[in-house]
């Protein structure tokens, strides 16, 4: 893996030089909210906060043409045009390594799933065209608990680069060839003992700011009957609002609905975000539905994250400890405590 010095003042070039190639993305501020924006030249990056909506936006969009359709008039035949969306290489700036990590568990969903052979293309069609340039979290937030799940504030995982700031100059770790291509647009010095010494030392000394004590893995051990029967569910859902937040802003939460608007001689079929936490989600064709109370749905939600995919993905937990539910939840529910209650050991 190679490295390289990039001085600070010069970030902006950096991003000129990107964005002259390909089509680029970055965090940046309006209304004060931090979003992935796209880059225009004359666009700040906000390097200070993890965007709102997570990366797996450009992975899986919150709304997503899969065909188009169109019927002649004097053909009653329908032709069908698949969609030829994100085929051209893109690259997205700022990533935090939380957020690239999500992507490696989205893929299993979507790329490596146990119950069928096949890939999701548009799903695939994304991950190839797309290169992600993470930031190092140097002062991570207090809702932050990457390391409970084996993530580091400044881990590499699914990056194809990754920066870290130290100070007067970014260090610059090229870890794939999509990212040699895209940042040999830029000229860089390579990096020195030195430099790497630093990035190292402030990589420990992050981490050990990190909470400890917190094993989120632990409910999958748990005997599912008994995790079905806790008081916890019906006692969380008495504050629970339903309103799906924490899977909008989640960024391992995978699920989505798949709609056609049709016109008068044509239309689209796409996909869009959905949540378990929504009562229209399981509920069938004859008005029955299996999860009917808030009780239900949050109950499926926790024990997807924490209990089912776990088991299905060789104990990868479906979460990256990025904080967005617990900092942002309206009601203050918070993954840590009830991954805590839900390891029957502790008590219902």
């Amino acid at each position: 893996m190679k490295a390289f010095i990039l001085p600070k003042p010069e970030i902006g070039n950096f991003l000129e030089a990107v964005a002259g190639g390909h089509p680029l993305w970055i965090p940046a501020e309006e209304d004060g909210i931090v979003s992935f924006c796209r880059y225009d030249g004359g666009s700040e990056v906000c390097l200070d906060a993890k965007p709102r909506i997570p990366a797996k936006r450009f992975f899986l969009p919150q709304w997503e043409e899969m065909f188009a359709f169109e019927v002649a008039t004097a053909d009653p035949v329908i032709r069908l045009a698949e969609s030829t969306d994100a085929v051209r290489r893109q690259v997205v700036f700022g990533v935090r390594p939380c957020d690239a990590k999500a992507v490696q568990l989205l893929a299993m969903v979507f790329m490596n799933c146990h119950t069928t052979p096949d890939k999701d293309i548009y799903f695939q069609r994304r991950i190839d065209s797309t290169v992600l340039i993470g930031w190092a979290c140097n002062s991570p937030d207090p809702t932050c608990f990457c390391n409970a799940l084996g993530g580091h504030p400044h881990g590499q995982e699914a990056l194809d680069a990754l920066m870290i700031d130290l100070g007067n100059e970014i260090l610059v770790k090229l870890i794939t060839d999509q990212a040699r291509a895209v940042v040999a647009q830029y000229s860089m010095a390579e990096a020195d003992e030195r430099s790497l010494s630093r990035a190292s030392r402030l990589a420990e000394s992050v981490m050990a700011t990190m909470p400890k004590g917190l094993k989120l893995g632990r409910p999958c051990g748990e005997d599912t009957e008994a995790l079905f029967g806790l008081s916890l569910w019906e006692e969380t859902a008495e504050q629970c609002l339903n309103c799906g937040i924490c899977t909008y802003l989640c960024p391992t939460c995978s699920c989505f609905d798949i709609l056609d608007h049709v016109e008068q001689n044509g239309g689209c079929r796409f996909r869009t975000w959905d949540s378990c936490m929504f009562s229209l989600f399981t509920r069938q064709g004859s008005g029955y539905n299996p999860r009917s109370t808030r009780a239900k749905r949050l109950r499926q939600r926790f024990m997807h994250k924490l209990k089912y995919f776990p088991e299905r993905h060789n104990g990868r937990v479906s979460c990256v400890g990025c904080g967005r539910c617990v900092e942002f939840c309206p009601v203050n529910i918070d993954i840590r405590e009830v991954a805590e209650r839900m390891t029957i050991s502790n008590g219902a």
